[in-house]
């Protein structure tokens, strides 16, 4: 993952396990510049079954669910 979304230690992500997947989607959905990135590192149907469990700053989750209203019905 780019240093401008993930700034702490380096770490790898292993997307099979559950936490490590919640914790990668949650720094991308937070901290990435734009489109490409989110493309690049969101599936909408993960993002989809992660939704509820994922810990997000109201302002992100709430443009999420005005963009995406799906998202509102798996809270």
């Amino acid at each position: 993952m780019p240093r401008s979304m993930d700034w702490g230690p380096p770490r790898t992500y292993d997307l099979a396990d559950p936490t490590d997947r919640r914790i990668l989607y949650e720094r991308v959905l937070r901290e990435a510049s734009g489109s490409e990135e989110l493309c690049a590192w969101i599936h909408g149907p993960s993002l989809a079954a992660l939704w509820a469990k994922l810990w997000l700053p109201r302002r992100v989750r709430d443009a999420w669910e005005d963009r995406f209203p799906e998202l509102r019905s798996v809270a």
